[in-house]
């Protein structure tokens, strides 16, 4: 076995190692989750501070790993942050947590020598031998997603002035006016979360919520395509934000939405919002893609519940590992 450096010109050996969430419920082809996989791979290479390997013996391509800088986690904590965008060791192979360790032992190399301080790498789906790799090399669990996707109607949406809801609540788009609120609500909503942020000692509880303060105040800046907010009596009670289909999806025929976060004041908890919220932006978005899915803590059975009442389904799971790499 060789390790090789990963470039642009030889990520193709491993295309057959691509994967893509959801790729059977949407009806992808190997070819689309291939050539998605690749430019995705290309992007990955030119950004700063990325880099990968390729495991081979042979000619044969038996795994390969990418990395990249998290930039919006390492402006926000002060810390050179990475993860691990691609991880992946052909399923045929018996001795799949070995290649995995000789991979995550590379990884974890460069990365230290580039100064990184963190390493995140999420595992989509049940991997033991993955995850038992992971494990050997200091990496800690530290939550677990369910992935909720929906279909949505074919048609035009009128888009969002301004709605009248039950309760006396009144919903409309954010604006920058609304900064300090939403920032708030994240503050309040967010602060006995258990999320991998929380969960993470490292981290600490405060900078944890601090996060999801900023997380949304991106949204409402442009990250999202739209924030929605729920009022009451002038007083912004909870917000929905949403992305769009990315242009590289896009690209490969690919027209699934993303449901970034959502925050409901406690003050607000059991009024229904999380549900209107939601509702009201499946409907804005039925225009713009034909799927949307949106994650949740698996301990978060209201946020379930309330997916599995407007039709959305469990698809699978995505569980984050931490890996510190400074004392």
């Amino acid at each position: 076995m060789r390790l090789s450096i990963l470039s642009k010109g030889n990520a193709e050996k491993a295309a057959r190692l691509a994967t893509y969430s959801f790729s059977s419920l949407l009806g992808l082809d190997d070819s689309q989750i291939q050539s998605r996989w690749l430019e995705d791979i290309v992007d990955v290479l030119d950004q700063p501070v990325s880099g990968g390997v390729l495991l081979e013996e042979c000619e044969v391509t038996l795994g390969i790993v990418a990395w990249t800088l998290l930039p919006w986690e390492s402006k926000i904590l002060g810390r050179q942050m990475s993860t691990l965008r691609v991880l992946s060791v052909d399923h045929q192979y018996p001795d799949r947590d070995v290649y995995f360790d000789h991979l995550l032992k590379a990884a974890l190399d460069s990365s230290t020598q580039n100064g990184n301080e963190f390493l995140l790498c999420k595992m989509s789906d049940l991997d033991d031998d993955k995850a038992s790799a992971l494990r050997k090399n200091g990496f800690e669990e530290m939550d677990t997603l369910v992935d909720f996707v929906c279909a949505l109607s074919e048609g035009r949406s009128c888009g969002l002035q301004q709605k009248s809801v039950h309760g006396g609540f009144e919903l409309r788009l954010a604006t920058v006016a609304d900064l300090d609120s939403l920032a708030e609500i994240a503050r309040a909503s967010f602060a006995n979360h258990f999320g991998r942020f929380h969960t993470d000692p490292r981290i600490g509880r405060e900078q944890a919520t601090h996060i999801y303060e900023e997380w949304i105040r991106s949204c409402a800046l442009g990250w999202a395509d739209w924030v929605i907010v729920a009022v009451k009596e002038t007083r912004v009670a909870g917000y929905a934000a949403w992305k769009k289909p990315s242009s590289l999806d896009l690209r490969h025929n690919i027209r699934l939405a993303h449901y970034s976060i959502a925050g409901i004041h406690p003050d607000f908890f059991g009024k229904g919002l999380f549900t209107t919220l939601t509702r009201t932006g499946m409907e804005m978005m039925q225009e713009h893609a034909q799927w949307l899915e949106g994650p949740t803590h698996i301990d978060n059975h209201p946020v379930q519940r309330a997916y599995e009442k407007l039709g959305w389904k469990r698809v699978g799971t995505q569980t984050s590992f931490h890996k510190w790499l400074t004392p």
